[in-house]
């Protein structure tokens, strides 16, 4: 437990938050507060930055041909330096590399302010791609840095708030994008990039402990290694992160697109954004429950609240009543709450100190490195074989991924086991 951490616990305003739902426990750590709120800033950004640029491609140059074009260079380069940024999350002070991220994306966004709408689409996806990149480092530092302001009890609350802080701005920011082009893309661009420099002021005024090395030298390919390794002696985490990578291709991506498909095959297309809401509120409620105490097998419930989504995907296959349809979209986001909060918090515990970055970013790549190619094949396989194929096999490998990884050991616990080759004792001291 950090000086922070001891101080929350004995001061009047730590009190008070003990007495709120357990959820909000760890805004009685001044740093956590301080570097949520940065963040929450940062992820507001983020939406005005897509409202803006989608105006820039689409109104402005006509075409989005060039929205996509740009947009998937973005990802691409985002999802590269993934790795990358886990390595360097773990060289230095992570609230500092998440600095620099803000850095990079407000400096690219502030130099889209003063670039014409026609200059060269080099131009737009030179930079653009800079902001993919901050993207990237980011990621794994965040999520590494939340033990380092919060109590082992806390974790759970701390990562809830930490996605609902994202579901937040994912609100906010393209509502706040969208009323400020009125004046065009420039201006929203322009509070894009205050919305950086802030959150970065608020970062660098976080005292936080320097990072303990591994030793493996300056050699980043060969730190890269390691992380890959750390993961492979914890086959838990391994085979966690393998079934998410499969399900994301097989399960999350089809879902994403075959929602709107199968609403307009239905002539239901009005209802998309309250079942798309709908999913959000029931990731809210659940993560509201799972917040509230830490079970004795996460790994178990965790793994096993995936499989609510089958209920939408039923839905998808069967014409049902559209109140019906609803609720089980409420179902399918608190299922998987369950998953979003519990997973982060294991990784936090169980991987030491010096290894979080890069695990975490191996679980970042894992989450999105074949997104891309499940979006790209579900509308050929719909066109193909039908909408009835297309979700039988998401349906099929639900329960794969959700219930063969629990037998490998130490998945139902989501912790370290003997097996795994690896002394707990002396990773204890990294911790």
């Amino acid at each position: 437990m950090t000086v922070e951490n001891e101080r929350t616990k004995s001061s009047p305003g730590g009190a008070v938050l003990r007495r709120a739902p357990r959820l909000l426990h760890p805004f009685g750590s001044r740093s956590y507060a301080q570097l949520w709120i940065s963040q929450l800033l940062s992820h507001i950004g983020d939406g005005v930055f897509y409202v803006a640029l989608v105006h820039a491609m689409v109104v402005g140059r006509g075409s989005a041909v060039d929205l996509g074009l740009v947009l998937g260079l973005r990802s691409l380069v985002g999802i590269l330096t993934i790795a990358y940024g886990g390595v360097v999350s773990d060289r230095f002070k992570r609230t500092r590399v998440m600095a620099v991220a803000d850095l990079l994306r407000g400096t690219a966004v502030l130099g889209l302010v003063f670039v014409p709408t026609e200059a060269p689409l080099w131009v737009w996806a030179a930079l653009t791609c800079v902001v993919g990149a901050g993207g990237g480092l980011f990621r794994p530092a965040y999520s590494a840095v939340i033990p380092t302001f919060l109590p082992d009890d806390h974790l759970e609350s701390g990562n809830a708030l930490k996605v609902l802080g994202s579901r937040l701005a994912a609100i906010m920011g393209p509502v706040l994008g969208a009323a400020v082009l009125v004046t065009g893309s420039g201006t929203a661009f322009a509070l894009n990039a205050v919305t950086y420099a802030v959150s970065l002021v608020m970062l660098l005024g976080l005292a936080e402990p320097r990072v303990e090395r591994d030793g493996t030298g300056t050699n980043m390919v060969v730190e890269a290694w390691h992380g890959v390794r750390a993961v492979w002696e914890r086959r838990w985490i391994a085979a966690t992160i393998a079934s998410g990578t499969v399900q994301v291709l097989l399960v999350l991506a089809p879902m994403t697109v075959l929602l709107p498909l199968v609403l307009n095959e239905r002539g239901q297309d009005e209802w998309f954004g309250v079942l798309t809401a709908s999913t959000a509120l029931g990731s809210v409620l659940g993560m509201f429950l799972a917040a509230s105490r830490r079970p004795a097998y996460p790994g178990l419930i965790a793994m096993v609240g995936t499989l609510t989504l089958v209920f939408s995907l039923l839905c998808y296959l069967v014409p049902v009543p559209i109140w019906l349809f609803v609720i089980a979209m409420i179902v399918n986001g608190f299922g998987p709450a369950m998953f979003i909060v519990h997973w982060p918090a294991a990784l936090q515990r169980s991987v030491p100190a010096h290894l979080r970055g890069r695990v975490f970013a191996l679980d970042e790549m894992g989450a999105f490195l074949l997104q891309p190619v499940g979006l790209v094949l579900t509308p050929l396989a719909y066109a193909a074989f039908g909408l009835q194929p297309a979700v039988l096999v998401a349906i099929l490998a639900l329960f794969l991924t959700a219930l063969l990884p629990l037998a490998v050991p130490g998945v139902a616990r989501f912790a370290n086991v003997a097996s795994d080759g690896f002394s707990l004792k002396k990773e204890e001291g990294h911790g």
